[in-house]
Parts: structure tokens; sequence; C-alpha cells
């Protein structure tokens, strides 16, 4: 027997772009709290340029030692001018986060999504979005490569807080 759902079941379950695009692994929009309340959540949403490579993040000294290459203080200035347009609409997170990160998918070249998540998440932290990037703050991460995303989309949900604490 199949169950009816309503417009509203269909809308609320639709209310992301993330549960448009990825239902079976995007995150629950509700979390239990003590005593079995339901509370609603939504994502931290920030909109940056396509990030650089991992591999193009930092460039050696000549008398040893690494530092931020020029093609990363490009990125994190054009990222800031971003921000800034932005800034005043964005939530900071206090708790451990999953983030999910959309990158631009608008050529053939071949990448690989892993290589361009340090940036945008190192930008989080430095911006004060979320608390650090280690796995007491950052509990999941998702790279989507994605036609429809302009540069780079970041999206943070609050992770459930297990039962351990």
């Amino acid at each position: 027997m199949k169950t009816a759902t309503t417009a509203l079941d269909r809308s609320s379950s639709n209310t992301s772009m993330e549960t448009a695009r990825h239902s079976s692994n995007v995150p629950k929009n509700r979390i239990t709290g003590n005593g079995g309340e339901v509370a609603p959540v939504s994502p931290t949403v920030i909109y940056l340029p396509f990030p650089p490579s991992n591999n193009n993040l930092f460039a050696n000294g000549k008398s040893g030692g690494r530092f931020p290459s020029e093609r990363y203080r490009s990125w994190k200035r054009v990222a800031d001018t971003e921000f800034l347009v932005q800034k005043r609409n964005i939530a900071k997170q206090k708790g451990p986060v999953n983030i999910w990160i959309y990158l631009e998918d608008r050529d053939n070249r071949i990448k690989d999504a892993d290589n361009f998540s340090k940036a945008a998440i190192d930008y989080c932290v430095a911006q004060k979005i979320i608390r650090g990037d280690d796995k007491r703050t950052v509990r999941s991460v998702h790279l989507i490569w994605s036609p429809e995303t302009e540069g780079c989309m970041v999206s943070i949900w609050p992770a459930p807080i297990s039962a351990e604490g």
C-alpha cells in the first residue's frame, strides 16, 4: 500500500538545494534535542570563488619553509571581497558541523574534488564561521561537482550531537 504525501510534505522535504540534489546524502533539517523536542535547523551558506588546488596553496621559500603562494593570496583577496557582501547574512556555527562544498563543474578537465576543499574550509575558519577544521568541529565533508554552481558554494550544517557527548 502506498502512503500518500501532501504538497506540504513534499515542500518541507525539499527546502534546500542539497535536498533537491542529494536526497539520500543530505543532513536532516531537524535535530532532536533533550526531552525529544525537535528544532528546525538551517545551514550557513557562503559563496566563494573557485578555490585553488591544494597543490597550489603554498610555495617553498628560498631558505626553507613554506608560505602562501601568490595564487592563494589572490584567491583570498577575491574571497574577502565576495564575503563582505554576504557577511551580515552569515550565521556563525558554534558546535560540530557537517560541510557540503559544491564546486563549479563547467568543463571537461579531469580534477580531483578533494584537492579543492582545504582553501574553502580554511577560509571558513579564518572568518570565524566555524571554530576549527579538526574532527571536534568538522564531523564530515561532502564534495559535489555541480554545473549549477558558480565558483564554490559552502553549506555548513550543525552536526547532530551524539549520545556520548
